[in-house]
């Protein structure tokens, strides 16, 4: 019998009720295909990991082509030349119509084909726009749009992003990272798409100068103190069974396992906050920040604040991958391995405080929450949330 069935209903309840009470942003169309992107992503099993490339290169197409009309500010890539009384809501649709397209529609990278979804999707934004903006607008508008997007797609086809990278498959070396169980979900027989995506180690950053710009220090001896402490405290709280955990651990354990915690639970977040400072906005009757085109100003802050945002989340993931495998640490679930566990016992000498590790006791692994399958260094949720946070 599974006993981490509870802890597992009970984690993914919690996950409905974070994203299920949460206010979005008053619907436009920024906010509405920024809701389409993760659909589209869920629809197609997208990883956490590389759905960090993929929603930076809607959201910065979206940015650049609001921006490029509006012209308020410094463009991540493409210059403001939109055209003047072109819709900024148009803008905005077409681009990211068109890199969803190209990833999760006809001829994309994902299949089964998400086109007809997307056409209905655009036609519904094409209605809400008619309904504020001239059928000249919303011409120039998407022309504007398409070219931004063809602008983002091209610059960023060389940062050496692939759906088929080579595989990791590490070394056997002592404290070195090789390939681990996935427990406790099985397990299949070729990891697909590349194990733990090490291309992501040398894939072009997006706003830092590179990867490496924030690497930490390298991990502590596998005969320290310090690695005896971080060990312990992770079999005492990371086995599915501890008792040691809060419940509320436990269900925030299964949070970030769930590798749902990463892109759209912050983009949720911030769609929410935005909303936030528009009620407090409308409650006051201030609307300094409109304009007599129905928000755009409004829109543009969206953009801005969802690239951003997701430009961080995504140089984070660089950034965090860069650690990983340049220290290609092993996980704490291989160290329970009766090899590693008796060569590391004969490096210990024998004096007080080492008897924990200078007598490691021979047993099985105890089911822990969850093994990802990559390095060990830099926890990769934790290191994008600070990011987000951050923004």
């Amino acid at each position: 019998m599974d006993d981490s069935r509870p802890m597992r209903r009970a984690a993914t309840f919690a996950i409905f009720i974070i994203f299920g009470i949460g206010t979005a942003a008053r619907a436009d169309e920024v906010t509405t295909w920024n809701e389409v992107l993760f659909r589209s992503g869920i629809v197609a099993g997208t990883s956490s990991l590389n759905m960090t490339r993929f929603v930076a290169l809607v959201q910065v197409a979206v940015f650049d082509a609001v921006n490029g009309i509006e012209g308020r500010y410094t463009p991540i890539h493409v210059a403001p030349a939109g055209p003047a009384r072109a819709s900024t809501s148009a803008a905005a649709m077409q681009a990211a119509y068109s890199i969803l397209s190209r990833l999760y529609g006809q001829g994309g990278l994902f299949t089964p084909s998400q086109q007809p979804t997307l056409d209905a999707d655009l036609t519904a934004s094409l209605a809400r726009i008619a309904s504020h903006d001239s059928a000249a607008a919303i011409a120039s508008g998407r022309a504007w749009g398409q070219t931004v997007a063809d602008a983002i797609w091209t610059w960023r086809s060389t940062d050496g992003f692939s759906l088929d990278p080579a595989t990791w498959v590490g070394f056997t070396t002592l404290g070195q990272w090789r390939p681990t169980p996935s427990d406790p979900y099985p397990s299949p027989a070729v990891l697909p798409k590349g194990n733990g995506y090490p291309q992501f180690v040398t894939m072009t950053p997006w706003s830092i100068p590179s990867p490496s710009q924030f690497r930490p220090g390298g991990p502590p001896s596998l005969t320290s103190p310090q690695y005896a402490r971080d060990f312990n405290e992770t079999e005492l709280m990371g086995r599915q069974t501890s008792t040691s955990r809060s419940s509320d651990q436990t269900v925030y354990s299964w949070f970030w396992a769930t590798g749902t915690s990463t892109s759209y639970d912050w983009n949720h977040v911030a769609l929410s906050l935005l909303e936030g400072r528009r009620e407090d906005r409308d409650d006051r009757d201030d609307r300094d920040d409109q304009d007599d085109s129905r928000g755009t100003s409004t829109l543009l802050r969206n953009a801005r604040v969802l690239a951003t945002l997701d430009i961080a989340i995504a140089d984070a993931a660089i950034g965090c991958w860069d650690a990983k495998y340049t220290y290609n640490f092993w996980r704490p679930i291989t160290r329970f391995e009766r090899p590693q566990m008796m060569a590391i016992r004969q490096q210990l000498p024998t004096r007080p405080g080492r008897r924990s590790l200078r007598r490691p006791r021979i047993r099985n692994i105890p089911p822990p929450i969850h093994v990802s399958a990559e390095p060990q260094r830099r926890f990769w949720h934790t290191s994008s949330a600070s990011a987000r946070i951050s923004i």
